[in-house]
């Protein structure tokens, strides 16, 4: 499944989309584009600094909050359980 197949259903966009399909203002695809995007960089931030808070490195969090395919709470469960960044990440990657 590619990444905008994968998010195009998550509800934060879904939300979006109908909110301006209900004032009648319509979107472009450029428009839905935009927020696709912007949607996707908001949730990596977010996972980056959850990895980071957890114990990730700056690096390997960067790199986990992009595999979208890692389940966060597995990845701040195995640090919580004294797993260490290495091992987390050969496990998770």
């Amino acid at each position: 499944m590619d990444e905008q197949a994968r998010y195009t259903n998550h509800p934060a966009c879904i939300t979006t989309e109908r909110a301006y399909l209900r004032k009648g203002d319509g979107m472009s695809a450029a428009d839905l584009e935009l927020i696709f995007v912007s949607e996707i960089e908001r949730i990596e931030s977010w996972r980056h600094e959850e990895l980071e808070r957890a114990g990730y490195d700056p690096e390997s969090a960067l790199v986990l909050a992009a595999s979208h395919d890692v389940d966060l709470h597995d990845a701040v469960e195995l640090v919580k359980r004294g797993c260490t960044v290495d091992l987390a990440l050969q496990i998770l990657l």
